[in-house]
């Protein structure tokens, strides 16, 4: 959440989607996580299905919805296979998630005009321990291009890149943070890497990261 205050990624990540997106629409995002994109996209859909398998983050969403009266966004949490079987949106959405790969078939059968997907441009790879931290069921923009291509699936793809960084109250927190989500163990280490790095900026600290992603425009879908 700190991070999307100080970077304003999703709102920057949903100026070519909107492009897409029509006032009647309804949509779907997969995966949504605290649900920033849906509510960009809320700003001109008709309505929004956001669903997460996480309680905590459809919690988040739930009491943010609520706090800032939006209405035309509805939650779901669960396993989107069987939250969206036999619904059909306008265009789904997918953001670091996988599913075209392994389960195009019922992707594709939810949506009429598009499906649009945010895809990191290679696997991610931490800069620290070196460790391959990629997700998302390996999918990126190279592996699904081959995947739409062979099918002769129509698409746009933009690649980009945004400021994604992370803003912390305290050292310690930068620490925990890398030492979590870099899984390392190596306290020097990991303080050595937030001494390169870290930046002290008035009244909190900044860990810088750029996300290199492309955005697939999947359709449209006759």
């Amino acid at each position: 959440m700190n991070a999307n205050k100080k970077t304003q990624y999703f709102s920057k990540l949903s100026i070519p989607i909107l492009e897409y997106i029509e006032k009647s629409d309804r949509i779907c995002e997969i995966a949504c996580g605290l649900g920033f994109l849906s509510m960009e996209l809320a700003k001109k859909a008709k309505e929004v299905l956001s669903i997460d398998i996480s309680p905590e983050a459809i919690d988040f969403m739930n009491t943010y919805l609520e706090k800032n009266s939006i209405k035309n966004i509805n939650t779901s949490c669960g396993d989107w296979r069987k939250l969206c079987k036999e619904k059909v949106f306008d265009v789904v959405i997918l953001s670091y998630f996988g599913a075209i790969l392994n389960d195009w078939s019922l992707l594709k059968s939810i949506a009429s005009k598009y499906i649009i997907a945010i895809l990191p441009q290679t696997y991610r790879k931490d800069k620290v321990s070196n460790e391959d931290l990629a997700t998302y069921n390996r999918e990126t923009v190279d592996n699904v291009t081959e995947f739409l291509t062979e099918k002769k699936i129509p698409f746009k793809l933009m690649k980009d890149e945004i400021e994604f960084g992370q803003p912390f109250d305290k050292i310690e927190d930068a620490f925990n943070f890398i030492s979590h989500y870099y899984n390392i163990s190596d306290r020097n280490y990991a303080k050595e890497y937030l001494n390169k790095n870290l930046i002290k900026k008035e009244g909190y600290y900044y860990l810088p990261k750029t996300r290199k992603f492309g955005i697939f425009i999947i359709g449209p879908f006759k």
